[in-house]
């Protein structure tokens, strides 16, 4: 059985969450983004002292998931 350690991200993980993250606005409507973030996005919210810039990432020995906190830009998919 894997065991499931939620932590605040590093800076180690930076590479990881912006491969795992921009997969999903490629390929699907499961985020709000519309073009992957580059990683000096992930660092400036790392580094940044606003609430919600912070995010936790999960890992398991099985995997891991990311889990960003932040307010959409703009919608995912066409409106008109």
């Amino acid at each position: 059985m894997s065991q499931l350690r939620v932590r605040p991200a590093e800076p180690s993980d930076l590479a990881a969450v912006a491969a795992i993250y921009a997969h999903y606005v490629r390929t699907s409507t499961a985020t709000f983004d519309v073009q992957e973030p580059p990683l000096s996005s992930w660092q400036a919210r790392l580094d940044s002292t606003t609430v919600g810039d912070h995010f936790l990432v999960s890992q398991t020995t099985t995997g891991c998931a990311v889990m960003p906190t932040r307010e959409r830009s703009g919608p995912a998919l066409p409106t008109s």
